[in-house]
């Protein structure tokens, strides 16, 4: 469930972000994300399609990434 708060911060960043570049849509997203996060793609994607309706980036799609986990021992 800690998927929304950070999808509503993904949409409201992308709006500024477009607005400031005088972007008229956006058409997608691309997030890295690390495997530890916790985070769902698809749970991302769902409440994107909900949050950002009536914004630049209504429709857009959200391409994620996985970043691996890279270990060192010293």
């Amino acid at each position: 469930m800690h998927e929304y708060p950070i999808t509503q911060s993904i949409v409201q960043i992308s709006n500024e972000e477009a607005l400031k570049h005088g972007a008229k849509k956006i058409t997608e997203i691309r997030l890295k994300i690390g495997e530890l996060s916790g985070l769902v793609p698809e749970s991302l994607q769902i409440y994107f399609d909900m949050i950002s309706e009536g914004t630049l980036a209504e429709g857009a799609k959200l391409i994620v990434e996985k970043i691996h986990i890279k270990f060192r021992c010293n």
